[in-house]
């Protein structure tokens, strides 16, 4: 039984962009990458791998991280955000990424409302496997299209080719076209990103987690 999603609380007043402006995102197409950065997230893979070829392509896009290095973490010590400044650095994308680190539920509310696309550029890593996907339910009830590589429990809570797309870990020249082809036609991003909101709705309530737990019992 997979977790719920408080789909309404991704409602928001403000339009994208406001939120754009408020940020110093005006007029820039934004991708939003939420989590803990652990290793296997993928993050500096992505911007070594894609987002240097996205940026040729759409060179008013802006990568957006809001998240941090898992400071409470009993397995994951190593300083995986150094590296990924180093990558930044390395490969002249300071333009181009701007980094929220951890943000308050609120703030990630309107993250989510303001971005364009959603990524999870996730390894596979066999010993450090990923769950379910919840930041692409969280994403869905946003409305927002998610790009995902197919790891772990992500496929159950991105519908390839529905809510967004789902790539083979490690292809980066997908990933890269699949998040090039949403932010070229904001249409069919829309489109997906209705999609994914509706079944959040129909399929991740928490009243709908409720009745399975009560099924089961």
């Amino acid at each position: 039984i997979h977790p719920g999603v408080d789909w309404q609380r991704f409602q928001v007043a403000e339009d994208a962009v406001a939120l754009k402006q408020a940020r110093g995102l005006a007029h820039r197409k934004v991708i939003l990458f939420v989590g803990r950065l652990a290793r296997r997230k993928g993050v500096k893979e992505f911007i070594e791998h894609s987002l240097v070829d996205i940026v040729k392509q759409v060179p008013e896009v802006c990568f957006v991280v809001a998240g941090d290095n898992p400071t409470e973490s009993l397995t994951e010590h190593e300083d995986v955000a150094a590296e990924i400044r180093q990558a930044i650095e390395r490969h002249e994308l300071s333009g181009y990424v701007r980094w929220f680190g951890a943000v308050s539920d609120a703030e990630l509310v309107q993250l989510y409302a303001l971005c364009d696309v959603v990524v999870l550029p996730v390894l596979d890593l066999h010993a450090d496997v990923e769950g379910f996907g919840m930041v692409a339910l969280e994403a869905a009830a946003a409305g927002k299209p998610v790009i995902a590589t197919r790891c772990g429990g992500i496929p159950d809570a991105v519908e390839d080719r529905e809510s967004g797309f789902l790539v083979e870990p490690g292809n980066c020249d997908c990933l890269t076209e699949a998040v090039v082809s949403l932010l070229k036609n904001p249409q069919i991003a829309a489109a997906m990103g209705q999609s994914g909101r509706q079944r959040a709705e129909k399929e991740f309530t928490w009243g709908s987690v409720v009745s399975r737990y009560e099924a089961t019992f």
